[in-house]
């Protein structure tokens, strides 16, 4: 029994020791490298537990639509086209999110997703108006808009969009 408990300890470091280890370019298969094409250059730069997720979603390309893996794919270029710094600022702001109450999440999450919904050039007006203004004036706007309703903030843009 105790050779038993041993071997399958064994076993088990074996399998946690090759699954993370480190892989060269060249050892990935080709629909490996072509789903992970933006990442070639960085690839000897990444950590043995980034290269083992991203090998691990390549394993399971062809079970997710095709929508989201152009979403994947859209996603991995524009993370691929920032600079380190970026990348950097990036994180810090997933971290911050991460940390907010699970109310805070879903209220950011909501404004995200109606500012989507606007028309482009209603989000090109909002950002116009935010983008000129002070960080104190910015908060006085979206306490405002936060208090006002959904047909209320829809008026308000639409305003801000014929006024431009």
């Amino acid at each position: 029994m105790t050779n038993l408990i041993k071997s399958f300890t064994a076993l088990c470091l074996l399998a946690f020791s090759l699954q993370a280890m480190s892989l060269d370019w060249q050892e990935l298969n080709n629909d490996q490298r072509q789903i992970l094409t933006s990442f070639e250059s960085r690839w000897s730069k990444l950590s043995d537990k980034h290269q083992t997720r991203l090998i691990k979603l390549t394993n399971n390309w062809d079970n997710l639509k095709t929508r989201k893996q152009k979403r994947i794919t859209k996603r991995f270029k524009h993370w691929n086209s920032l600079t380190k710094a970026e990348r950097k600022a990036e994180r810090a702001k997933l971290k911050k999110f991460r940390k907010l109450s699970p109310e805070k999440k879903k209220r950011l999450r909501n404004q995200k997703n109606w500012f989507k919904k606007l028309p482009r050039e209603q989000r090109k007006g909002l950002r116009h108006y935010f983008k000129n203004m002070s960080i104190e004036e910015r908060k006085a706007t979206r306490k405002k808009l936060q208090k006002m309703s959904s047909k209320q903030r829809r008026m308000f843009v639409e305003q801000l969009t014929e006024s431009k």
